[in-house]
């Protein structure tokens, strides 16, 4: 069983060099416990092939680099698409948004129509209310003048009838006088 020190490295980079080299791991140690940096070890003797591995750390750094920078490239698409997804569904919500807004528009301009044609039926049922009170008025004096002038008919009609009485006496005076003269021309 070998274990592999490795210091000074960021904590989840070791781990993954472990991981390009094959290695189980079974202890991890961050770098400031007291156990010491161990990260894992490899049961049995170090294959020639991993101590070429372990001897060219330049090769796993940067096959570690490519992987990272891999990783992040996936990381940064993953994050476009998701970027993508995002400002479709703003700019779905922002047509919708524009949508409402246009019939909103078209609402207040039905409900200022409606406003000005009710004021203006106000208007006309003002101007009709003070014709109304004007023909009330109207009526009114001309009830008065009615009742005047029933009032002078019923005088007059009192005045005709004793004057109409009167001149029937006075015909039938008139009447009794010349059927008297005729008598007395035919006697004579």
């Amino acid at each position: 069983m070998v274990r592999i020190y490795i210091a000074n490295l960021p904590s989840d980079l070791p781990i993954l060099i472990l991981f390009l080299l094959g290695a189980r791991y079974s202890k991890a140690y961050s770098l400031g416990q007291e156990a010491g940096p161990e990260i894992a070890t490899i049961p049995g003797p170090l294959p020639p092939k991993v101590r070429e591995i372990i001897m060219g750390f330049k090769e796993i750094c940067c096959t570690l680099g490519t992987e990272l920078d891999n990783e992040v490239i996936r990381i940064r698409a993953d994050q476009t698409e998701l970027g993508q997804q995002l400002t479709e569904r703003i700019n779905g919500v922002a047509n919708q948004v524009k949508a409402l807004d246009g019939k909103v528009t078209l609402l207040d301009t039905r409900v200022g129509r409606l406003e000005t044609k009710v004021d203006s039926l106000e208007t006309k049922v003002d101007s009709l209310e003070t014709k109304v009170d004007r023909l009330d008025t109207r009526l009114t004096a001309v009830e008065t003048k009615v009742d005047a002038l029933e009032t002078k008919v019923d005088a007059l009609d009192v005045k005709f009838t004793g004057k109409f009485d009167a001149l029937q006496s006075n015909q039938s005076e008139m009447m009794q006088i010349l059927i008297a003269i005729q008598r007395k021309l035919d006697v004579n």
